[in-house]
């Protein structure tokens, strides 16, 4: 039997990546947000909005990890009349 990997850890690993490739090519994504830039280029501008979008994402993550998982649909009970393979 084949195990699939949680998509919630798979998608936190690739937002990490995506951080990881943005600091590698903006290097000042790492200067704290009081620090001002006169005159961000555009590709820089770009780049903080691209990490707002993936925090923001992984904070959507995070409040789906913690709702849980949610109820499990129960099979409606097989009635003696139904003469078709639809379950509706």
């Amino acid at each position: 039997m084949t195990t699939h990997p949680n998509p919630v850890r798979l998608l936190e690993t690739l937002l990490a990546l995506g951080v990881q490739l943005l600091i590698a090519d903006n290097p000042e994504l790492l200067l704290p947000p009081e620090v001002p830039v006169l005159h961000p280029t555009r590709r820089l501008a770009l780049a903080r909005n691209a990490v707002a979008l993936i925090r923001e994402t992984h904070y959507a993550l995070e409040r789906y990890c913690d709702a849980g998982p949610g109820p499990t649909p129960t099979a409606a009970p097989a009635s003696a009349d139904q003469d078709d393979a639809i379950p509706f």
